[in-house]
C-alpha cells in the first residue's frame, strides 16, 4: 500500500514538472518573440530617422547601414567568440569587415596564424577583402600588455573611412575573458565613441555662438558632405566641413577650437559621412554562466539584443578547426561548454 502510494506521488511529481516546463517554455517563447518584435521596432524607427534626416542621400546611407566592422585583437576571436553574431549578420543580410589588431604572434606562430584567419573567414563567409590584420610595433599579442587606445582608434578611423563602415562590433570593458589586448580593444572604440560625442557638443555649442555667421551661410549649410575630426600638423585639433563638388572652393574653411576642447579631444584623423558611428559590445558574464552553454538562454533574453542558435555550434567547430595551430584539448572544450559558441549578447556603446 505504502508502495502504491509512493508511484502515485512521483507520478504526480513527473507530471507536474512536465507541465511547469511546459510553461516555462511558453513564457520564454512568448518573451523572446516580445524582444524581437521591440528590436525590429526600434530598428524602422532607426532606419525612417536616418531617412528623414538625410533624406536626399538615401542609396548612401542604405550602403553603411548594411557594413559593420568586427574588431578583436586576435586571429580566432572571430571564431572563439563572436560566431553567434557574425552568422546571424550575415543571414541579416549585412556585410561584414573584420579588423583584427595583431597577427598572433606571442609565440612566434604569427604567419601561420595569418593564414589560418583567413581560412576561418572563407568558412564564415567573410571575403578575404573585408579583412585587415594589422602588424604594429606597439600592439603586440602580449596578455600583459595593455595597448594604446588612440594607436587603434587612428587604425579604426582609416578603415571606417577607406570602407565607409558606420558600425562597430567589438570587445566590451572585460573582454570576455579578461584579455588586456581585448579590453584595450574596448576602450579604443569608446574613445572613438567618447570623441564623437564631443565634437557634436562642441559643434552644436559654437554654432549657437555663431548665429550670425550662420545665417549669412545659410545656403552652404545643405552642401556639407560630412563633419569629421583630426589631429592637424600645428597639433591643435580642427574640426573641418568639407563641402560637395559643387563648393570645393570653399573647402578650405576650418573651425579652431578652443584650447580647453582641444584638451578634451585626443583622436587621430576620423571621418563620418553624414552619419555618426555606432558601436556595440559584446557582453562578458560570470564564469558560471560563461560555461552553462545554451542553459544560458533564459537568462541572457533580458539583453538588449541576443543572437542565438544551437546550429551555431557546426559553424564554431569548423571555424576553430581552421585556427589549427591554437585548437588544443582545452580549446575544444571552450567550445563545446562555452555559451559564447551558441548565444552573443550586444548592447551599444555609449
Amino acid at each position: 500500500m505504502d508502495f502504491q502510494i509512493y508511484l502515485e506521488l512521483v507520478h504526480f511529481l513527473v507530471t507536474y514538472l512536465k507541465y511547469f516546463l511546459y510553461c516555462v517554455n511558453v513564457v520564454m517563447a512568448i518573451f523572446l518573440m516580445m524582444k524581437i518584435k521591440e528590436t525590429l521596432r526600434e530598428q524602422n524607427e532607426d532606419n525612417n530617422s536616418n531617412n528623414n534626416n538625410h533624406n536626399g542621400n538615401n542609396n548612401q546611407n542604405d550602403n553603411y547601414c548594411k557594413k559593420i566592422l568586427l574588431v578583436t585583437a586576435h586571429p580566432d576571436d572571430e571564431a572563439m567568440f563572436f560566431i553567434p553574431s557574425i552568422i546571424s549578420l550575415i543571414k541579416d543580410g549585412l556585410t561584414v569587415y573584420l579588423l583584427c589588431l595583431s597577427s598572433g604572434d606571442y609565440d612566434g606562430k604569427g604567419r601561420i596564424r595569418k593564414e589560418e584567419l583567413y581560412k576561418s573567414c572563407n568558412i564564415l563567409n567573410i571575403p578575404s577583402t573585408n579583412i585587415e590584420i594589422v602588424e604594429h610595433d606597439e600592439l603586440p599579442d602580449d596578455p600583459n600588455r595593455e595597448w594604446d587606445p588612440q594607436i587603434i582608434s587612428s587604425i579604426i578611423c582609416k578603415f571606417l573611412s577607406k570602407h565607409k563602415i558606420r558600425k562597430i562590433l567589438t570587445f566590451d570593458d572585460k573582454g570576455v575573458s579578461g584579455h588586456k589586448n581585448h579590453i584595450s580593444v574596448y576602450k579604443a572604440v569608446k574613445l572613438l565613441i567618447d570623441t564623437q560625442n564631443g565634437i557634436s557638443n562642441i559643434l552644436h555649442q559654437h554654432n549657437n555662438n555663431n548665429n550670425d555667421i550662420n545665417e549669412n551661410n545659410n545656403h552652404r549649410e545643405d552642401n556639407h558632405q560630412f563633419i569629421g575630426f583630426k589631429q592637424s600638423d600645428e597639433e591643435d585639433i580642427v574640426i573641418e566641413e568639407i563641402e560637395d563638388d559643387n563648393n570645393n572652393e570653399n573647402n578650405d574653411n576650418n573651425i579652431d577650437l578652443e584650447e580647453n576642447d582641444n584638451k578634451k579631444i585626443q583622436s587621430s584623423y576620423c571621418m563620418i559621412q553624414n552619419q555618426t558611428i555606432k558601436a556595440y559590445q559584446l557582453h562578458t558574464t560570470n564564469i558560471i554562466r560563461k560555461y552553462l552553454s545554451i542553459l544560458d538562454f533564459p537568462i541572457s533574453l533580458f539583453s538588449d539584443f541576443i543572437y542565438f542558435s544551437p546550429n551555431f555550434i557546426i559553424f564554431s567547430f569548423k571555424a576553430m578547426n581552421a585556427h589549427h595551430s591554437q585548437f588544443v584539448w582545452y580549446r575544444k572544450l571552450f567550445v563545446l561548454f562555452s555559451r559564447y559558441t551558441f548565444i552573443n549578447t550586444l548592447s551599444e556603446i555609449k
